[in-house]
């Protein structure tokens, strides 16, 4: 996921480093904190009232590969 927590070690996350993990994921792309608090919110609502005992990969299908 690409956020300001995720990018601050700089040796850690190297241009190259964000490039390959791009490269291979299906999406395309990073994910973004707000996609991870939609999900969040998901479980949150009322909308989930039948929703129990779930686990929500969001991951954007990393582990589907």
């Amino acid at each position: 996921m690409k956020s300001p927590v995720t990018f601050i070690d700089k040796d850690r996350f190297r241009p190259q480093g964000r490039e390959w993990l791009t490269g291979i994921h299906p999406v395309g792309r990073m994910g973004r904190p707000e996609e991870i608090a939609q999900a969040s919110g998901y479980f949150a609502s009322d909308e989930s009232v039948w929703t129990t005992g779930a686990i929500l990969p969001v991951d954007g299908g990393m582990m589907a590969q």
